[in-house]
């Protein structure tokens, strides 16, 4: 293997699953973190030297989940 080089090991069936709580914890904290810094997305993905895209994907995984959530409680969706 080369240096520096990694592998990751999947263990159970919903290890590469996403989002998780990892994730969802990452989101919701990037996003307070960048509002209380009074950043947007862009100024945060500059500073960053990342894609804005990547930013606001990660930002917005609590709010996907969430929003999942209430669509799959709706009377007649099909859930119990």
């Amino acid at each position: 293997m080369a240096a520096g080089a990694r592998t990751k090991k999947q263990s159970g069936s919903a290890r590469g699953a996403l989002p998780n709580a990892v994730t969802l914890a990452l989101g919701k904290n990037l996003r307070r973190f960048r509002v209380e810094a009074g950043l947007t997305e862009l100024e945060l993905a500059f500073d960053a030297e990342v894609e804005r895209s990547r930013i606001a994907k990660i930002d917005r995984l609590r709010e996907s989940r969430q929003r999942r959530g209430a669509i799959c409680a709706r009377p007649g969706s099909g859930s119990t």
